[in-house]
C-alpha cells in the first residue's frame, strides 16, 4: 500500500491486491486522526472487499465526517462494487469507476488532470446550504409575524390574502432553490436526507399559515380568540 499526499488537502491512498483486512485502512484512519485530510482510496490494484474491510471504510467514512472531510473510493471493478450493492453501501459511498494516478505516474499529464478536476469536484461545496436555510427560515418567521398582524383585525382583507400569498410564494421559490441545488451538489455540508427534510418542513410552516389565513377569510371569521393576539 502507498500513500501519498495528492493535492493540499487530499490523501491518495492506492490500496494493494490482498488487503490485511484492518492494518492497511488503520493507518489511513491515523493518518486523518493527525492531519484531517480529505482521502481518495484507488481501489485498481484489490482483489475484492471482504467484510472487515467495509467495516474499516464506514469506520475512515465516520473519522472524516467527524472533521468535515470526505471519501472518494476510486477505480472501483464491477465485482467489488457488487460486493458493495449487496450490503447495500453503494449509497454510503461516493464510488468512482475512474483511476486516478498520483504524482510520478507513467499515464500522461493531460490524462493526470483531468482525472484530478474530477475527483477534486466532489469535494467542492458549491452552494451555501447554511445561507438558503437560514432564508428560508427568514420567509417562515415573516408569514408568523403577519399571521399575529392578520388576527389582530377583525376580517381578512384582499390585501391581505394578497400580502400572505406573496409570503408564501417567495418560501415555496426558497425551498425549491434548496432542493434543486441539492440535486446539483455531491458533496454536501451535512446529510443531504437532512438538508431536504429541513427544507420541506419549513416550507410546511409557511405553507400552513398561508392556508389557515385563506381559511379564515373563506369562512368569514370576524371572532379572534385573543390568545391568538
Amino acid at each position: 500500500m502507498s500513500i501519498g499526499d495528492w493535492s493540499d488537502d487530499t490523501t491518495l491512498v492506492n490500496l494493494p491486491w490482498r488487503l490485511q483486512e484492518h492494518d492497511e485502512l488503520q493507518e489511513v484512519v491515523e493518518i486523518v486522526q493527525e492531519r484531517s485530510r480529505n482521502v481518495v482510496v484507488d481501489f485498481s490494484s484489490v482483489g475484492g472487499a471482504g467484510g472487515a474491510t467495509l467495516a474499516r471504510l464506514l469506520q475512515l467514512r465516520q473519522v472524516l465526517q467527524d472533521y468535515g472531510r470526505t471519501l472518494v473510493l476510486c477505480s472501483v471493478a464491477p465485482a467489488t462494487r457488487g460486493v458493495f450493492t449487496i450490503a447495500r453501501l453503494d449509497g454510503v459511498f461516493r464510488l468512482c469507476s475512474r483511476q486516478v494516478r498520483g504524482p510520478g505516474s507513467s499515464r500522461s499529464t493531460q490524462v493526470q488532470v483531468k482525472g484530478a478536476r474530477m475527483i477534486l469536484g466532489f469535494f467542492i461545496k458549491q452552494y451555501n446550504f447554511f445561507d438558503l436555510s437560514e432564508e428560508q427560515v427568514g420567509h417562515a418567521m415573516e408569514a408568523a409575524r403577519f399571521f399575529k398582524e392578520v388576527v389582530a383585525h377583525d376580517c381578512v382583507s384582499e390585501e391581505m390574502l394578497s400580502q400572505m400569498a406573496e409570503i408564501e410564494h417567495q418560501g415555496d421559490n426558497a425551498a425549491h432553490t434548496i432542493i434543486e441545488r441539492l440535486n446539483k451538489t455531491f458533496i454536501t455540508p451535512f446529510d443531504r436526507q437532512d438538508i431536504h427534510a429541513l427544507a420541506t418542513e419549513l416550507d410546511d410552516i409557511t405553507d400552513m399559515i398561508h392556508n389557515i389565513v385563506s381559511r379564515l377569510a373563506v369562512y368569514h371569521i370576524t371572532g379572534m380568540d385573543e390568545n391568538l393576539g
